[in-house]
């Protein structure tokens, strides 16, 4: 420990001497072994030559299964998408190719960037832009003879395509339709697309119409009648050709797959199933180990070819830099003595991310600075990263800096001397120049990502790299003691030791062995059994497949939902995308709604082409809970023995008239405010198309639930500052329902 002295960014005294707790720790690096086979321009790493064997295996049977891949960032999962190639090729299978599935698209559009500069990299193509729009969403790489695709799609990306003027009054599945054709025009030898489930998504929506239409049909399907589907010989032709062309690849590689929590773990499994049943390998790929999915994916007759583990060695390529990792202690006292009072913990440290950077980053910087290294500066709030940025800018105004938010990119994240950042950093970002860093995480997975992120190889002479982590003062004792003492040790042990110390993200695997869980990934299942059985057979088929034994408790709740229920039966958790834009910025984008009231102020707001446009102040706030809701409360005890007391489903109705929103940004003066005049029936109005259930008091999974309320799917309701419930909105409103008759 020693004693500093506390500046702000002005460098101007902000408090008197206090005590600091500082442990350095000299981590030794992480090397992976090179094996023989030759795939372009070098050996493969032996984990991704253990890949290539379960490819070859599958190519020679065709049975439909699984491969996990376990492996440290950076090791070179990514390389899986690729591998593909070199065996279609030896083949003769011309046009063939891969999907890589992301769960968020901020990860997709890294990665877009990344797979683009390895396709370069690994088998020496060169790029080149096709013209007109299909350049937004796809490039071309060419080598010798071959000539490689490389596409991304999402939700996000057929919105933005949407308001282009060649789009206008197409509906997504003919978006996708001409997506498909215009990737066939560029002639791939092999193809590489790159999509959130929502592909999937809307392919199996395209073959529905009108949300009434999907509703009937999925009430038919699970009532076993003979759908009643319009225009179907139509959407038919269009929904074959666009499966056959872009969602029928051999190999599906998820990507992180440890993100994939709660519901969206069911769909997972649904997806799976799906794709294995229909011949294809799946690759799941994570940097942490997939606990109890052997279990569940055996349980739906789901083959799994097998597991490979990769956990570095002490020769070979070096994946990871030995490191100097300086862990900084902070407690409750130094909060306030930084004027950032307040509960501090593991998860509110980051807070003192500016402050940290004003008082110990001109070291860090200069030492990365001094060999054209890059540092990276990763935590989680939108607006501590922005202040963070001010801070630097401020003190440190020499060097070229970069924003890697997913709602905000700014600067050349490659050739920027710092880059700030949050989990669109941690999920994707790949640098080698970056030899430095700052790091805050709320949990184990999340840290251990993030410092993936620095140091992955030698740059400019340097062959350490410096890494500062924010800790309390508590956590930092636990890891004293486990040290014993201890300054040099494995990155293996560190990371094992960190397990025991830092929180977990929490697992909720166990739904998937609940009734209700069940039921509720087979019904997926079978409804895209359905769709796939009427597209291949040009129509309704005569004889309707038997539906699964769905749980009577899980139809009535569905049937709730009325015309919404296929937003419960997604593939994927989402919020409510509006438009917004900054103010005295042109052009509007697209974001998830929560996430802007979270970290920006509402200064006014207007409707274009019937769709809400909020206009934001570009400087954050900090209130993580911007939107609440107020509740008659004696409302709800009169009718809380439905559903034995526990679950109401929000009407319409009940949204008008029984409850308030409030809108409550911390300003500078620390006012609270209501939404603007206009802006709250508006929200309402939205909210109002989202399927809703409300759990009052829940006896279960409370913490559950407000961790959720981080998320874009929940909100807290209020009661004289207690939180007396959790509404829970879109494929999320069904948690609830599973979660009660799950362990606690």
């Amino acid at each position: 420990m020693f004693r500093v002295k506390l500046l702000d960014a002005d460098g101007l005294c902000i408090g008197r001497y206090v005590m600091v707790r500082i442990l350095d720790l000299d981590v030794d690096g992480v090397y992976i072994s090179r094996c023989k086979t030759i795939f372009g321009n070098f050996r493969l790493r032996c984990f991704q030559e253990k890949i290539l064997e379960y490819m070859n295996k599958y190519l020679e049977v065709v049975e439909g299964g699984v491969v996990g891949l376990t492996a440290p960032t950076g090791a070179g999962k990514s390389l899986t998408l690729l591998l593909g190639y070199k065996l279609f090729m030896e083949r003769g299978m011309r046009g063939f190719g891969c999907i890589g599935l992301y769960p968020t698209n901020e990860l997709l559009e890294d990665q877009y960037r990344s797979i683009g500069l390895l396709i370069e990299k690994s088998l020496g193509f060169r790029e080149s832009a096709p013209g007109g729009w299909i350049g937004r969403i796809a490039k071309v790489y060419s080598g010798e003879r071959d000539r490689i695709v490389l596409a991304k799609i999402s939700g996000r990306i057929l919105k933005e395509l949407e308001d282009l003027d060649v789009f206008k009054g197409l509906s997504h599945l003919d978006i996708l339709a001409r997506i498909s054709m215009e990737i066939d025009r560029l002639d791939p030898s092999y193809s590489v697309i790159l999509a959130t489930p929502d592909l999937f998504y809307y392919l199996a929506l395209g073959i529905y119409g009108s949300p009434e239409m999907m509703a009937q049909y999925i009430q038919d399907i699970i009532e076993g009648r003979e759908p009643r589907i319009r225009g179907l010989k139509d959407r038919l032709s269009r929904m074959g050709s666009v499966r056959f062309r872009l969602g029928s690849k051999p190999i599906v590689f998820f990507d992180e797959y440890h993100t994939w929590s709660l519901l969206d773990y069911l769909s997972s499994i649904a997806l799976i199933k799906i794709f294995t049943d229909a011949g294809l390998l799946v690759v799941l790929s994570s940097a942490t180990p997939l606990d109890d999915l052997e279990k569940h994916l055996k349980e739906y007759g789901i083959h799994v070819y097998g597991r490979v583990v990769e956990e570095g060695s002490g020769s070979g390529d070096i994946v990871r830099l030995p490191s100097k990792m300086i862990f900084y202690g902070y407690s409750r006292d130094d909060a306030l003595k930084y004027g950032r009072g307040g509960l501090l913990n593991i998860y509110t440290v980051q807070k003192l991310t500016p402050i940290h950077v004003s008082m110990y980053g001109g070291g860090l910087f200069e030492y990365t600075r001094m060999a054209d290294a890059q540092s990276l500066i990763v935590l989680d709030r939108i607006s501590y990263t922005l202040e963070t940025v001010e801070v630097v800018r401020e003190k440190f105004g020499d060097l070229k800096i970069a924003v890697a938010t997913g709602l905000i990119r700014e600067g050349d994240l490659l050739g920027a001397d710092v880059v700030v950042g949050n989990r669109a950093i941690e999920l994707g970002i790949d640098n080698p120049r970056a030899i430095g860093g700052i790091v805050s995480a709320k949990t184990y997975s999340s840290l251990i990502q993030r410092i993936g992120r620095i140091g992955r190889r030698e740059y400019g002479g340097l062959d350490k790299s410096m890494i500062h982590i924010m800790f309390t003062s508590s956590r930092l004792s636990l890891l004293e003691e486990e040290l014993g003492g201890s300054t040099r040790i494995s990155y293996h042990r560190l990371t094992t030791i960190l397990k025991r110390i830092m929180p977990s993200e929490p697992s909720y695997t166990f739904i998937a062995e609940t009734e209700l869980g069940r039921a509720y990934t087979n019904l997926l299942i079978h409804l895209h059994r359905f769709m796939e059985g009427i597209v291949k057979s040009g129509g309704v088929p005569a004889k309707i497949p038997k539906p699964p034994q769905i749980d009577k408790r899980l139809k009535n709740i569905l049937g709730r939902f009325g015309d919404r229920v296929y937003e419960v039966l997604s593939l994927r958790t989402s919020g409510i995308d509006v438009k917004y834009r900054f103010v005295d910025e042109r052009g509007t984008k697209t974001y998830d709604l929560f996430t802007l009231l979270r970290n920006f102020e509402v200064r006014d707001a207007g409707v274009e082409d019937g769709e809400i446009i909020l206009i934001l102040d570009k400087n954050p706030v900090s209130n993580p809970h911007p939107l609440t809701s107020l509740l008659n409360e004696k409302y709800y005890y009169k009718r809380r023995y439905i559903d034995n007391g526990l679950f109401e489903h929000i009407s319409e109705r009940y949204l008008y008239y029984k409850r308030k929103l409030f809108y409550n940004p911390r300003t500078l003066e620390g006012m609270r405010k209501t939404l603007i005049g206009g802006v709250e029936s508006r929200l309402v109005e939205a909210l109002n198309q989202q399927p809703a259930t409300i759990i009052i008091r829940p006896r279960k999974h409370r913490k559950t639930y407000e961790l959720l309320t981080y998320t874009s799917t929940t909100i807290p309701v209020r009661k004289r500052g207690e939180t007396i419930a959790y509404i829970l909105l879109n494929k999320n409103s069904l948690l609830p329902y599973i979660l009660e008759q799950s362990p606690n």
